[in-house]
Formats: structure tokens, C-alpha cells, sequence
């Protein structure tokens, strides 16, 4: 987890808590408000283009790597 604040790990910890003996996955990785998202998107680009080398760009690779290891898990079952 990349976490901007206390409040934001505070707010994880609450959120999985919550959610531990349901269905609901709750990802580990944590995408925080970066201004680069609303430019990327007003700017009609991905993220990936618009900010290439940024903490946005980077903390977003993390969770779609996520994302897809966790779809791998559920195509093996």
C-alpha cells in the first residue's frame, strides 16, 4: 500500500475490517488523488502517456498488475 496520510492508512484498515468476511475483494494497492489523473483524463490520454514517468503513472501500474494477477488466480480455478 502506498499511502498519502494516517488518515488514508486508518481509513484502509476500517475499509478491510468492513469488508473481511464478505465477497468483496478489496485490492492492496491504494490510488490516492493525484492532480495527473484529471489532466490525464481532460487531456483525452491514459495515464501512462500523459505522465509516463510519474508517482500516478507508477502507483496505477501497481494496482493494474494487481488486478490482473488476481484474474489469473480466478481463470486457474
Amino acid at each position: 500500500i502506498r499511502v498519502n496520510t494516517n488518515q488514508d492508512k486508518e481509513n484502509m484498515a476500517i475499509l478491510r475490517e468492513t469488508y473481511a468476511q464478505s465477497n468483496v475483494p478489496i485490492f492492496e494497492t491504494f490510488i490516492p488523488l493525484y492532480i495527473k489523473f484529471s489532466e490525464s483524463d481532460e487531456a483525452g490520454e491514459s495515464i501512462f502517456k500523459y505522465a509516463k514517468n510519474t508517482g500516478a503513472s507508477s502507483i496505477f501500474m501497481d494496482f493494474v498488475n494487481e488486478f490482473l494477477y488476481c484474474e489469473s488466480l480466478l481463470e486457474d480455478k
